[in-house]
């Protein structure tokens, strides 16, 4: 028997895997920093998105033992916190607006400073709220646009459609890119 998977007998006499609940702790520990990147990211402030992700992994920790043996653990997380922030906008009459500075000034780690000092970060930051939504996590967690629409419960051709949008939207926003900055 391994220590990370238990081993069933199958119908047909083979050996069925069946995974072990992961530890909320162990989670937290390696999706802490990917987690944070993303809520503030597509929170209206850094502030508001901490806040989010707070709330849900305190739910998340409250039903740890049904999220653990889940196939998508952090897909449930991503899905409560989206669910928290649109708590939240709806809760104001109007958006926030945060300064490139002030995002600047909540992080922590120097290389993620000069991510989110970056034009292409501040020009996502301007995207409504479900497109910001959609490009974070394509690149915050490399997801695929299958593994996107399982976490968002969405359609896979409407993740393509948001993906489509948003990068048509982002080389509006963005300056060319000239010849000579291309490596």
């Amino acid at each position: 028997m391994n220590g990370d998977v238990g081993d069933l007998p199958a119908g047909d006499g083979e050996l069925e895997e069946v995974p072990q609940p992961l530890d909320y702790e162990q989670f937290i520990r390696q999706r802490r920093s990917e987690l944070l990147r993303y809520v503030r990211r597509v929170a209206d402030s850094p502030e508001e998105g901490e806040d989010a992700l707070q709330d849900a992994l305190v739910d998340a920790y409250r039903e740890w033992q049904a999220v653990s043996v889940m196939e998508r653990p952090l897909g449930w997380v991503l899905r409560v916190t989206s669910h928290k922030l649109y708590l939240l906008r709806r809760g104001r009459r109007r958006p926030l607006h945060t300064s490139p500075a002030s995002v600047r000034e909540t992080v922590a780690d120097p290389s993620e400073a000069l991510v989110k000092s970056s034009e292409l970060w501040d020009a996502v930051r301007q995207l409504s709220p479900r497109l910001r939504q959609v490009v974070t996590i394509r690149h915050t967690f490399d997801l695929s646009v299958g593994e996107i629409a399982v976490c968002l419960d969405l359609k896979e051709s409407a993740v393509r459609g948001h993906l489509a949008r948003a990068y048509a939207q982002l080389r509006d926003l963005l300056p060319p890119v000239q010849q000579d900055d291309v490596p």
